[in-house]
């Protein structure tokens, strides 16, 4: 895992029960109990994956993603001076590590994570970029992502993720988080008789019990944890989008 590559998802939840029942039955992971801060960790094949927490608000829940990083306070300053909205600042989590929160001026999240112990895993994304001059810049400037004219999100000469351009912002999160599966049309099934219903603003997508969206890909034969090694699939938004200009 390289310097500013994904490093790690987590979904805050009004009901961690419900939202850790749903996964463990869908995806098989095995979900701890919940720490002293109500925080749970999912592992796949013993594995950290994931993890879920309770929900500091009630607005509309998302799946979080976490950039690694070296100098937690360097880059945080980066992304404050770029114009970002600092939600939490570098906060110890015991000897796992060192993560903060922000926004960027175009209303990206994301959690950046300075790792001690807790390294994370490799994790399958895109973007959904709403405007795609400021967010290249700001992305290049603070993380050294390139939002590449192929769909593919590159930084250290290595593709990480992978983004389109939409017309409007995709809410609560223009992150959509892509979970690998053997047999995406069954999983599929399984998942709508758990509870979960298709996505009303993203085309192919899921939204889980608690009102999170996600999407399910083809897993490849390469062994993974989450999605390293899935295949990426176009990904796209209910209504008009931009063309991507490098």
């Amino acid at each position: 895992m390289t310097t500013h590559d994904l490093c790690w998802i987590d979904l805050g939840v009004i009901d961690t029960d419900r939202a850790a029942d749903f996964y463990q039955q869908l995806l098989g992971w095995s979900i701890d109990d919940p720490d002293d801060t109500g925080y749970r960790i999912a592992s796949l094949h013993d594995e950290p994956i994931a993890a879920l927490g309770r929900a500091e608000d009630d607005g509309a829940p998302y799946w979080t993603i976490y950039v690694t990083t070296l100098d937690i306070h360097a880059i945080t300053r980066t992304a404050q001076s770029a114009g970002a909205t600092i939600l939490v600042p570098p906060t110890v989590a015991g000897e796992a590590g060192i993560g903060a929160v922000a926004r960027s001026p175009q209303g990206i999240p994301f959690s950046m994570w300075q790792p001690r112990q807790h390294r994370g895993t490799r994790i399958d994304a895109h973007l959904f970029v709403d405007d795609t001059q400021g967010s290249r810049a700001f992305l290049h400037a603070v993380l050294d992502w390139r939002l590449r004219t192929d769909g593919t999100i590159t930084t250290n000469g290595q593709s990480i993720a992978t983004w389109s351009p939409v017309a409007t912002p995709v809410r609560p999160s223009p992150w959509l988080i892509r979970f690998p599966v053997a047999d995406p049309t069954t999983t599929r099934e399984h998942a709508e008789r758990l509870g979960a219903t298709p996505d009303t603003d993203v085309i192919g997508a899921l939204t889980d019990p608690c009102g999170a969206r996600f999407t399910l890909t083809q897993q490849a034969n390469t062994s993974c944890a989450t999605s390293q090694g899935a295949t990426h699939q176009q990904t796209g938004v209910r209504g008009p989008s931009n063309n991507p200009r490098e």
